[in-house]
């Protein structure tokens, strides 16, 4: 743990803790296209883990923790429901609707700025939960940069973290969660408006959006380039007044109804109903598809039936979205995976820019070649790279690779030549029989779901975001991934 500021450094090995008897268990996620991937897993058999182990009562070495009982009253290990994963923290949902954070303390809601996860004995029983001050369980989690919100039971969100833009949604521009009695009762829901029920939240770089009953959606936070697409490139959330029912929905255009949201850094797209795809704010590399580099939001006329729809070059139903700080994928229903925006280290895993032309979308946008036979089943994007998930369980990554963020055992960028793609392309190393089941990614860092129950996080770790307890990278010797890569400690 060390104080915002600080800087020290720390050896490769951490202290190894006891094993679990029921052993670390995750929900696979559902296939799209929904608002919200996650969706929790059928109920267990009396006094079974979800790995198929009996239950019983588990103590971490150092931290003795009460178990927590499942439905039906066993004791297995918390299992992780949603992961919202922000620059340099990563929060997961646990079994019981509670919430975990770790990796950079400004940014936690512990009450503190100390980081966690970034030396031996932060994670297990001796990592906090976040105090939301509801006994309602949380149901979603979406991260930011520097900042999370949580989707309550009830239908509220609840967000603590940085505030300078209003990404809090509260009405200030004060951060919460960095001092005590910040938290808990202290910590206000987001006000979206008299009976608003809030169904999925998505997080960007300074930005929040929530997607209400009958399709509407609301966003709030930094609007410097047309992000919330209000019209104008005024910040909401962050003075009083700006809530409520005073903080318009956004013009998505007649008769259009939202089926899926993606928030990229400082960019938004939505998928309709109706099979379009419609992005807005940032596009100086050409990220919302709409062959020019012009943003779109900041001025009223841009937005509802004025915006158009992404040229993608197929009638294909759209499945996933995954937006990147300047560049956007999509993933098609029979599993093919196209990418536009700015190519930066091969984040396109296509030759060239492509979205700022006219040209360069519709049927002259590539496929991504992610090998003979194989189809993505899910797809994340960060700054300058994309992972698809494939059909087989495997994990594909490309684009930057300064510090082992594509998980490849070296610091060699993929994604710009042809060679660097499809068979040539090798599957992140996950360890023994790993079978992927789900992927975030933010930032420079990207965790997996595993089939049987690990979480698994490579990448960048100078603030303890990987939750190993070092604040070394993880991906960069190959000797370090596989088996050689520890689960996360919940």
């Amino acid at each position: 743990m060390r104080g915002r500021g600080w800087m020290r450094f720390t050896g490769l090995a951490a202290i190894a803790w006891a094993a679990a008897a029921c052993g670390s268990t995750v929900s696979t996620e559902p296939k799209p296209p929904v608002v919200e991937e996650e969706e929790e897993p059928p109920p267990l058999p009396p006094g079974m883990c979800r790995d198929g182990r009996p239950a019983a009562p588990v103590i971490e070495e150092g931290c003795a923790e009460e178990p927590l009982p499942e439905e039906d009253g066993s004791t297995c290990v918390r299992t992780i429901y949603s992961l919202g994963l922000g620059d340099e923290h990563t929060c997961a949902m646990v079994s019981g609707g509670r919430v975990k954070c770790w990796g950079a303390g400004e940014a936690l809601g512990l009450g503190d700025v100390e980081d966690r996860g970034d030396e031996p004995g932060e994670m297990g029983g001796c990592l906090p939960t976040v105090d939301l001050g509801s006994d309602l369980p949380v149901t979603r989690l979406t991260a930011g940069a520097k900042h999370s919100c949580a989707l309550l039971e009830d239908g509220t969100v609840r967000c603590w973290g940085n505030n300078e833009r209003g990404e809090l949604g509260l009405g200030d521009r004060a951060s919460r969660g960095r001092a005590p009695l910040e938290m808990g009762k202290n910590l206000r829901a987001v006000d979206l408006g008299t009976d608003a029920v809030v169904l999925g939240v998505r997080a960007g770089r300074a930005h929040t959006c929530a997607v209400l009953r009958d399709s509407l959606l609301k966003c709030w936070g930094e609007n410097g380039q047309g992000q919330l697409g209000l019209g104008d490139r005024r910040d909401r959330g962050g003075e009083p007044g700006d809530m409520g029912d005073n903080l318009p929905t956004v013009d998505l255009g007649q008769g259009e109804r939202l089926v899926g949201l993606a928030v990229g850094g400082d960019h938004t797209c939505v998928w309709m109903v109706s099979g379009r795809l419609k992005c807005w704010g940032a596009n100086g590399a050409g990220q919302l598809g709409l062959g020019d580099d012009t943003n779109r939001g900041e001025k009223g006329w841009q937005m509802g039936d004025s915006l158009p729809a992404v040229n993608l070059g197929t009638d294909e139903r759209i499945t996933l979205v995954a937006t990147g700080l300047y560049h956007t994928c999509a993933l098609f229903e029979g599993g093919s995976v196209k990418c536009w925006g700015g190519d930066h280290a091969g984040a396109l895993g296509v030759s060239g820019t492509h979205g700022d032309r006219p040209e360069s979308m519709g049927d002259n946008l590539p496929v991504v070649n992610l090998g003979a036979g194989k189809k993505a089943v899910s797809i994340a994007a960060g700054d300058h790279r994309t992972c698809a998930l494939l059909d087989d369980g495997s994990v594909k990554c490309w684009g930057a690779n300064y510090d082992g963020e594509l998980g490849l055992g070296d610091r060699k960028d993929r994604g710009y030549e042809p060679e660097d793609m499809g068979d040539g392309l090798p599957a992140v190393d996950l360890g023994t029989g790993a079978v992927a089941t789900g992927i975030r990614m933010r930032g420079k860092h990207t965790c997996v779901w595993l089939r049987g129950g690990d979480l698994k996080c490579w990448g960048v770790n100078t603030r303890g975001q990987l939750g190993l307890g070092h604040a070394a990278p993880r991906g960069t010797a190959k000797r370090r991934m596989g088996d050689a890569l520890p689960a996360v400690e919940l």
